[in-house]
């Protein structure tokens, strides 16, 4: 058998047993359901726009009459990138496991009224360049921190309009990336 032969045999086992191997994300976990607000509509409205203007979150659109606040597309720090979403790896003979981040994300926050309160619900589509691009899936770590801080300062607020003390408050969630902070 001559080099070029087994050049070939070589290269089609590699390619064949042990080349680049794609390993996709896990599947989507359940999207975390709406949060009772005990604010108005209006007031946990108000605070959600506050909010992610406040953190230089950008607007794409707003419609209150439906709700909606449609944001982004946001850079991804990579040093958060791997803690708020899942987006595949591959594995390489040579390289080993090379883990693929998400770079950037879109969401939207839905507010709804419900009776005297409200409810709140965030989704986010994180998205990567690793690989060809693609999407990624949600780990609903970001999504349930933001939900948590329009609860907390919705219910603040409420609470300092109506003159009423001692009630529950959730943790604070900061919406900044590490890196930002």
């Amino acid at each position: 058998m001559g080099r070029g032969s087994l050049t070939f045999v070589v290269l089609a086992c590699w390619a064949a047993c042990g080349g680049p191997r794609y390993h996709p994300p896990p599947p989507e976990p359940e999207t975390p359901s709406a949060i009772e607000v005990a604010a108005s509509f209006d007031t946990t409205w108000a605070v959600a726009v506050e909010l992610l203007t406040t953190r230089r979150l950008p607007i794409a659109r707003m419609e209150k009459a439906a709700g909606i606040i449609v944001a982004g597309p946001i850079a991804v720090h990579p040093i958060d990138a791997d803690n708020w979403a899942a987006c595949g790896y591959m594995t390489e003979p040579v390289r080993g496991r090379l883990q693929f981040l998400a770079d950037r994300v879109d969401f939207g926050v839905l507010v709804k009224p419900l009776g005297d309160g409200s409810a709140v619900t965030v989704t986010a589509h994180w998205m990567t360049g690793s690989h060809g691009g693609g999407e990624c899936v949600s780990r609903n770590v970001w999504e349930t921190g933001l939900i948590r801080a329009i609860k907390a300062a919705a219910e603040r607020r409420s609470g300092a309009e109506l003159h009423q003390e001692g009630s529950k408050r959730t943790p604070p969630f900061t919406a900044e990336p590490k890196w930002q902070r």
